[in-house]
């Protein structure tokens, strides 16, 4: 589960503003486990949290 959470991480890095939504949601659906699907909507809340009106801060 952590291994999978990593390759969550290192996808939201490389891509934009708009993907992230996209992949977080995928993510979601395709994880199984409940506390991984927590993990992810918190990673995903923090990072728009911390780069709201600030698109370009996630890069490609």
């Amino acid at each position: 589960m952590l291994i999978q959470l990593t390759v969550y991480i290192e996808i939201f890095a490389r891509y934009d503003h708009f993907k992230l939504y996209e992949t977080i949601f995928i993510c979601n659906k395709k994880m199984t486990n409940r506390f991984a699907k927590i993990i992810a909507k918190i990673i995903f809340r923090t990072v728009f949290h911390v780069n709201a009106g600030q698109p370009w801060a996630i890069s490609k």
